[in-house]
């Protein structure tokens, strides 16, 4: 991860040298997969939320938050590329790449439902007051209007955190 958060794969072209610098390319889809699987696993172990975070910025790697600024997802095919290169993308689509980001979106899945829910927990355990101060800084920030209702929020939102545990299990 560089100095912003942005995950950069050590590249095979040159790997990294004992005392030098690690290659930038080429950066292959499997090393963001195994990176987010292997941080999504050290945030369940060690519980620090440094790895669930590490995990979804490797994911992004996918989306096109790299050194390419591009997304590794081919839009028409939804097929994975298989590499940055310094040339540009590796437009091929081998299934290394497909499994690879298959694999690590599966791994993301396992946490994120459990972010969801303990947002949604942590939401509900406020008083009155403060989710209410909280509920107005956020219609703040997304230019919304209406009044919103304290009651009706709080059993939408334990609705929606039943469904959410039912589809965890």
């Amino acid at each position: 991860f560089d100095e912003i958060g942005i995950f950069h794969a050590i590249g095979n072209q040159g790997w990294y040298p004992k005392c030098g610098e690690p290659a930038k390319y080429d950066q292959q889809t499997v090393e963001a997969g195994d990176m987010v699987e292997v941080c999504v696993d050290a945030f369940k172990i060690l519980g620090s939320k440094k790895y669930q975070m590490y995990a979804k910025k490797a994911f992004d790697w996918f989306r096109g938050i790299n050194i390419s600024q591009k997304s590794m997802i081919d839009p028409i095919t939804g097929g994975v590329y298989d590499a940055i290169t310094e040339n540009g993308i590796n437009t091929n689509q081998g299934a290394e790449s497909i499994l690879s980001y298959l694999l690590a979106a599966t791994k993301l899945e396992e946490i994120e439902y459990q972010w969801t829910i303990d947002l949604i927990e942590q939401a509900l355990s406020l008083q009155k007051e403060e989710f209410e101060k909280m509920i107005e800084g956020l219609k703040k920030k997304a230019q919304f209007h209406k009044p919103v209702n304290y009651e009706e929020i709080c059993i939408y939102l334990q609705e929606l955190l039943t469904k959410i545990k039912e589809m965890k299990d």
